[in-house]
């Protein structure tokens, strides 16, 4: 893996933080037009893959079926901070949907705002799976459970239906079958991918789905 510097933070006239890093840059046919260090390095998807693992809810007619916002779908592609806000929207779809917080099976962790932001959590303010980063992704995989009849208890096993058509959405959107992991976090969370594979997936997930041009838009404003 070749990285380079990218960005330098300055103290006066001198640099303080360098931060380095690769970069590929590719049209709509997937081809290579700009890099910066190793543009095959191979990196993790992390959350950039949630917009993928929403494929088959969203080509379902999920968010039809339910009357979910495209605020609200665009919660399930995107991770948040679990501030009010975001919330209030988990809470909404949760409503929709027929379910409670405790099917998530997410887990809880401090809200992002209140651990990274730098913000002071009011006194007695209880945290719960609604308050992960991932809940709406994770609400997205219990509203395409629902929707199919699948069972709910331990959903997120990788013998599950929901691992199942959550990579195969993934593959085939991409074209590619790039090595699967399993973390913490969930089941098919994670995928191993080269950068210039992962940008390329990004654009042929925008030309089949153009209506969500909008919604992915969205997601970087609920982030």
């Amino acid at each position: 893996m070749t990285f380079v510097p990218l960005i330098e933070h300055t103290r006066g006239n001198l640099a303080e933080v360098v931060h380095a890093g690769a970069i590929a840059v590719v049209d709509t046919l997937g081809q290579l037009v700009a890099s910066a260090g190793n543009a095959h390095a191979l990196t993790f998807t992390r959350s950039t893959l949630k917009p993928f693992q929403a494929l088959p809810f969203l080509q379902g007619g999920g968010p039809e079926q339910f009357g979910l916002t495209p605020p609200q779908v665009a919660l399930l592609c995107a991770s948040h901070n679990g501030e009010a806000m975001h919330v209030t929207q988990i809470d909404s779809m949760l409503l929709k949907i027929g379910a409670t917080h405790r099917t998530l099976q997410c887990g809880c962790h401090v809200p992002l705002m209140f651990s990274y932001g730098g913000h002071v959590a009011p006194a007695g303010l209880q945290f719960d799976e609604r308050h992960n980063n991932c809940s709406g992704k994770h609400t997205g995989f219990v509203a395409h459970c629902l929707q199919h009849g699948l069972p709910l208890d331990n959903h997120l096993d990788m013998a599950r239906p929901l691992a199942f058509n959550s990579t195969n959405a993934t593959t085939t959107a991409a074209a590619s079958t790039p090595a699967l992991w399993r973390t913490v976090c969930s089941t098919a969370c994670r995928l191993t991918i080269i950068w210039t594979w992962r940008t390329r997936c990004k654009w042929r997930f925008v030309r089949r789905l153009p209506g969500l041009r909008s919604v992915l838009s969205l997601s970087w404003q609920l982030a």
